[in-house]
C-alpha cells in the first residue's frame, strides 16, 4: 500500500495539472507576422500561380552568427504568423520561392527584436517578380 501511495504521489506531481510548468521556455518564445503581395515588372498584382511561387520561407538569423531557424508557409495564404522561436534579436529574411527552391524575391528585416510572449508585426511586403 505504501508503495502504491508513493507511486501515486510521484505521478500526480509530474502532470500538467500540478502547477509545474511542462514547458519552462514557453514564455520566452515569440512570433512575427506579416502579409504579402506579388507584383510583376509593371507593378501589377499577380497570383502566386502566375509567378510560379509556391512557398514563403522565413529565416530567423542571429546577427552575430550561430544557428538560424526556418519556417515555411504556402504562398497563396497572403499573410502569416510564424511558429514560435526563442525571443531575441534576429535578421528576419523572408523569401518567396518556386517549388524547386529558386528565390524569386527576398525581403530582410535587419536587427529585429522579438520580445518574449509577443507577436512582432513586420508589416506588408511587396515581392517584385521579374
Amino acid at each position: 500500500m505504501l508503495r502504491f501511495l508513493i507511486c501515486l504521489i510521484v505521478v500526480a506531481g509530474c502532470n500538467s495539472d500540478s502547477g509545474v510548468d511542462d514547458n519552462p521556455d514557453a514564455d520566452t518564445r515569440a512570433t512575427a507576422s506579416f502579409s504579402w503581395t506579388l507584383v510583376d515588372a509593371g507593378n501589377n498584382p499577380i497570383s502566386c500561380a502566375m509567378a510560379n511561387a509556391q512557398n514563403v520561407v522565413i529565416n530567423f538569423v542571429p546577427p552575430n552568427g550561430g544557428s538560424f531557424v526556418t519556417d515555411v508557409t504556402g504562398c497563396v495564404l497572403g499573410n502569416y504568423q510564424t511558429l514560435p522561436v526563442n525571443s531575441g534579436v534576429y535578421d528576419v529574411v523572408i523569401d518567396v520561392k518556386t517549388g524547386a527552391g529558386m528565390v524569386l524575391d527576398s525581403e530582410t528585416f535587419s536587427a529585429t527584436t522579438l520580445n518574449p510572449s509577443t507577436d512582432t508585426p513586420l508589416g506588408s511586403i511587396v515581392f517584385n517578380i521579374p
